[in-house]
């Protein structure tokens, strides 16, 4: 029984923290769009330029961009 809650636990705070990281990333580059009239052509460019911080050991990160008037699709993927 305590191991269910503790695996419960865990996958609810693995949402959690995907939850959070797509929207920091989404609200950095609605952000950018709205400041530089286009979209950031890669995720790097948010880490350095907009303070998002992603723990590349827990999630990895697929930035797809189609054009820079175009919102990118952003797919955030866990790791562990």
């Amino acid at each position: 029984m305590v191991m269910y809650g503790l695996s419960v636990t865990d996958r609810a705070s693995r949402s959690e923290g995907i939850r959070v990281l797509r929207e920091s990333i989404e609200r950095a580059v609605i952000t950018c769009y709205a400041l530089e009239g286009s979209y950031p052509g890669d995720i790097t460019y948010i880490e350095e330029n907009y303070g998002v911080r992603i723990d590349r050991t827990k999630y990895e990160v697929r930035y797809n961009i189609f054009a820079s008037n175009i919102m990118p699709d952003i797919e955030i993927i866990p790791l562990k």
